[in-house]
C-alpha cells in the first residue's frame, strides 16, 4: 500500500534471522516485565519511531510488532493504532519525510494475517475517505 511516496507493507519474519532489510532502521519494543502497554503507549511509541526516522532522514523503517503482542494487547487493535500513526505521519508530514518504505515485521503467520488485513485495509480506507470528501464549503 502506498501513501504519498512511501510504501507500507507487512512481512512475516523472525528478527533474529538474517532478514534482508537493506538499510532499514529497526524499531523494536522491549517491554521488560511489568510494563503493560495501553493505546497511548503504543501510539506514542510508534509516533516516536516515525519522528526519529524522519529526523535522521532514513529511507526505510522496520517496526517489529512482537513486543506489543507479548503484552496481551489485541493484535487487531495494535494494527489499527499503528495504521493511524503511520497515516498521520505520512499524510501530514509527507513533504518533510525521507521515508520511502515502512515495514511491519510480524513474528508468525497468524499475526501476519491480522496485520495484513487490519493495518493495510484500514490505511486504504482512511486514504480513500480523505480523498473523497465530503468537503464542506
Amino acid at each position: 500500500m502506498k501513501i504519498r511516496n512511501t510504501e507500507v507493507k507487512v512481512i512475516q519474519a523472525d528478527i533474529k534471522d538474517k532478514v534482508s532489510l537493506k538499510a532499514c532502521i529497526i524499531h523494536n519494543v522491549n517491554l521488560g516485565g511489568s510494563v503493560r502497554p495501553d493505546e497511548a503507549f503504543i501510539r506514542l511509541s510508534c509516533k516516536r519511531a516515525l519522528q526519529k526516522a524522519r529526523k535522521i532522514r532514513v529511507s526505510c523503517l522496520a517496526l517489529v510488532v512482537s513486543g506489543y503482542i507479548e503484552s496481551g494487547f489485541p493484535e487487531a487493535g495494535i494494527a489499527k493504532i499503528m495504521a493511524q500513526e503511520i497515516f498521520r505521519s505520512l499524510w501530514f508530514d509527507a513533504p518533510k519525510t525521507s521515508l520511502k518504505e515502512i515495514i511491519l515485521i510480524t513474528p508468525d503467520k497468524s499475526t501476519y494475517n491480522i496485520f495484513n488485513k487490519n493495518l493495510l485495509s484500514y490505511l486504504s480506507y482512511i486514504t480513500h475517505k480523505i480523498q473523497q470528501g465530503p468537503f464542506i464549503t
